[in-house]
């Protein structure tokens, strides 16, 4: 009895500190609680606290009228002690996934009926207690099967979380292994504590006051071996996960581990570790990847030649000593394939291109203008046929040598990004000039002086063309008028083309709206085409109003404080194409 009581007051101090420091830590962790791995840590110092503090309660109240809200209170905190065990055990394996309200829900059951039959007239039925002054609270435990049936329920977990946790450190690397048997000692400590309780080799259930082991070797662990920065199992369950394959190689170019992508792509059962490389890759295919870090090979994988990149990766050590090396392999076979695929696509695309805009333009305006001139003299030899018919032909031969010029415009569009600083007012001056003359039945209206610089492509004059011509041509008004107007608005210029005539066909700007060119029917649309691609690629942007008319809205980017260049610039753009459009 004298031992109890000179124990007594040390036993107080013990749970005090170790209330204290389990708190503390439990601060910690919610201050960190965004890292992985604290989750389990916040629930297993939570319960840990409710522990110490119901013996603490106990020892106070040393009487049996609380011994039911004492063991409430206890039976809580052991059952969440047990399962943050549990959790801790879970998440440093790679298990987190399984943390979810439904395993919450499942494990709440138990505690919750245990707690309920505690605070309830049929407690004995759980635990009994009688006065015993040997014992710190003055009331001793008397355990019943039930309660035998939670000591074990209580223990499963534990054993739970002390299996996974030993499987991992047998798998790991040396590396880890430190990180997770301070967690697995953690646990294990106040394990052996309460077993020795249970198996009478100590008089008194020290569980709570080695609960001060189990915080001082998890803060040793935390601040000391970096326990919440760096979970161990996180690089092993990656290592497993990845698609690519991954073999680590010691210095000798033996096979230290892999992954499960290696294993199942050659075929290995079981650990490849000590196996030499060459089991692998061929001797000269390891001489390469050691010599580089990168290197493309040809390896044969379930009977198939196979094109993998493989990345070499040294680990060394602080004297730059080689230690290991890392190889990350990836199949590009059908990478590979595609990209052939692709270069000879671009290789056909080419030689199309080239035979459209070499030789089968080149010839077919040669053949057209042999056929206008030739027509043009008949016309002039021959008073017997109609001098309209051959107005025909040359008409004709100018819309399909039109066309051809645009489509070239356009092809030139496709591959340049160049923008040059023009002057919108000087263009539109050139171009309503010849207009006039063009069409002396046609009202233009321009009355812009001020030289209005803006930023575009070199073909910008020959989108402005097409604009005009067209507001001109297609107007079958009886007084004809195309108006032009520029707008300052912040930044840009906008331009207006206003015609009074019977305005562009829906189908067309819904055509241009949906970049639909598939649905072309006529040569008017490879016109409104030119301009799509002159503004586009002059970053600008075209609008169409047809209610009332139609109005060609161009927006283009100011350029201030720049000269601006003329018709020089347009040549050296132009190629070969000097025929306005």
């Amino acid at each position: 009895m004298e031992g109890v009581i000179t124990a007594f007051p040390v036993l107080q101090l013990l749970l005090l500190g170790g209330l204290c420091i389990s708190l503390g830590f439990l601060a910690y962790c919610l201050q960190y609680r965004q890292k992985r791995g604290v989750t389990s840590l916040v629930v297993m110092f939570t319960g840990i606290g409710l522990w110490v503090g119901s013996e603490l309660l106990q020892i106070q109240l040393r009487t049996l009228r609380y011994a039911g809200f004492g063991m409430a209170l206890r039976i809580l905190s052991i059952e969440i002690t047990v399962i943050g065990m549990f959790f801790l055990g879970l998440e440093y394996t790679g298990r987190e996934r399984y943390i979810d309200w439904r395993l919450v829900t499942l494990l709440s059951v138990v505690p919750l009926v245990e707690i309920a039959l505690a605070l309830s007239p049929a407690r004995s039925l759980l635990f009994g207690a009688r006065v015993n002054d040997a014992v710190p609270w003055g009331y001793e435990l008397i355990q019943t099967p039930l309660f035998l049936a939670h000591t074990v329920y209580s223990y499963v977990f534990v054993v739970m979380s002390l299996g996974l946790l030993g499987g991992m450190i047998l798998r790991t690397n040396a590396g880890y292994r430190r990180q997770l048997g301070a967690v697995f000692v953690a646990i294990l400590f106040p394990t052996a504590v309460n077993i020795a309780f249970h198996f009478d080799i100590t008089q008194f259930d020290l569980t709570p006051v080695s609960f001060v082991g189990t915080a001082g070797v998890l803060m040793f662990a935390t601040f000391q071996l970096r326990l919440l920065d760096a979970i161990p199992v996180a690089r092993q369950t990656v290592l497993e996960e990845m698609e690519d394959m991954v073999i680590v190689l010691d210095e000798d170019n033996e096979v230290i581990t892999t992954n499960s992508a290696t294993r199942a792509a050659f075929g290995i059962d079981g650990s490849a570790a000590g196996k030499p490389a060459t089991d692998l890759f061929e001797t000269e295919q390891i001489e390469d990847i050691v010599a580089d870090d990168q290197q493309q090979l040809e390896l044969v994988i379930d009977g198939e030649r196979r094109a993998i990149n493989v990345n070499s990766s040294p680990i060394t050590n602080y004297r730059d000593n080689l230690l290991a090396r890392v190889l990350v392999c990836r199949d590009i076979t059908e990478q590979r394939e595609q990209e052939q695929q692709l270069r000879r696509r671009e290789e056909e695309l080419e030689l199309l291109k080239n035979l459209q805009s070499r030789f089968l333009r080149h010839n077919l305006r040669n053949e057209l203008n042999v056929v206008r001139a030739n027509a043009e003299l008949l016309a002039d030899m021959d008073d017997t046929v109609e001098r309209d018919r051959y107005d025909t032909i040359v008409r004709k031969t100018d819309q399909i040598l039109e066309w051809s010029t645009k489509a070239r415009t356009i092809e030139q569009l496709v591959e340049t990004d160049k923008r040059v600083t023009r002057d919108l007012t000087a263009e539109l001056d050139t171009l309503l000039a010849e207009l006039r003359e063009e069409y002396p039945e046609v009202t233009f209206e321009f009355t812009e002086r001020q030289p209005r610089a803006v930023r575009a492509v070199p073909q910008i004059d020959r989108a402005l063309r097409n604009i005009l011509d067209n507001a001109a041509r297609y107007n079958t008004a009886e007084n004809p008028l195309v108006r032009v107007d520029i707008d300052p608005v912040g930044e840009q210029l906008q331009l207006h083309v206003t015609d009074n005539g019977p305005g562009i066909d829906a189908h067309e700007i819904e055509t241009l709206r949906d970049r639909q060119e598939t649905q072309l029917q006529h040569g008017t649309g490879l016109g409104l085409w030119l301009v799509y691609w002159v503004m586009d690629k002059s970053g600008g942007e075209l609008s169409f109003d047809a209610d009332d008319g139609t109005t060609v809205t161009l927006t283009f980017d100011r350029s201030v404080g720049e000269e601006t260049t003329g018709e020089a610039a347009l040549t050296a753009d132009g190629g070969d194409e000097s025929t306005r459009s």
